[in-house]
């Protein structure tokens, strides 16, 4: 693999800041609610993004970000967010600012916990988890009331709490790749689900 000096990492560290800015200084005379700064190799987010209130929709996908920060939580309009393919381990508490969010897409990062404000995310519908570093089902995630579908494939689940019951909302539940070989009985109370991908012949943990 080609060396890289630190003086060349922090040469493109500074040109990509340098389009983030170009793109979001666009954003903002445009006014436009959709911002692209997917695959700029970004290890932050540049602070002038907090004035894109209008923002609706924000791409960061296949960057190097190691958290989604609390400048997040000022974009208060944001209905998606992809992020994608960076080095996330962990998510800011103000995200619980985002009322309006339906779709979070953090795939391919290395999280393993959610903060207990996430479970303020009233609109959340889907959500993507996949090829992260979980170990449980995160708490907050029970008490999210419209999440319809959840994708927590390729993580390092071992079982399903009794009260995934309370996720009534649920239609597609993804959970190929984890280390599940038993499912609790409460399962059947999902009476809205209609798509469950299972690790290979798990079986129905059924109460005594």
């Amino acid at each position: 693999a080609k060396c890289i000096s630190l003086q060349q990492q922090k040469a493109m560290e500074s040109n990509a800041s340098i389009t983030a800015l170009e793109r979001i200084r666009e954003a903002q005379f445009a006014v436009s609610a959709v911002l692209d700064l997917s695959n700029l190799d970004l290890t932050f987010l540049p602070e002038e993004i907090v004035q894109l209130k209008q923002l609706k929709e924000l791409y960061l996908q296949n960057n190097q970000l190691s958290a989604l920060p609390a400048e997040i939580g000022n974009l208060s309009q944001l209905r998606v967010i992809h992020a994608s393919g960076n080095h996330i381990a962990q998510v800011h508490k103000a995200i619980k600012k985002l009322s309006q969010l339906s779709e979070l897409l953090l795939q391919d990062n290395k999280l393993n916990s959610l903060p207990y404000e996430f479970a303020q995310l009233g609109q959340l519908q889907t959500l993507n988890l996949d090829n992260n570093n979980f170990t449980d089902l995160p708490r907050a995630l029970k008490q999210l009331p419209r999440l319809g579908c959840l994708h927590l494939c390729n993580n390092r689940l071992q079982r399903l709490p009794d009260t995934i019951s309370q996720m009534t909302e649920l239609e597609e539940l993804y959970l190929t790749g984890n280390e599940i070989d038993r499912l609790p009985d409460t399962i059947g109370q999902l009476s809205l689900l209609r798509v469950l991908h299972l690790p290979p012949a798990p079986r129905v943990l059924l109460r005594p």
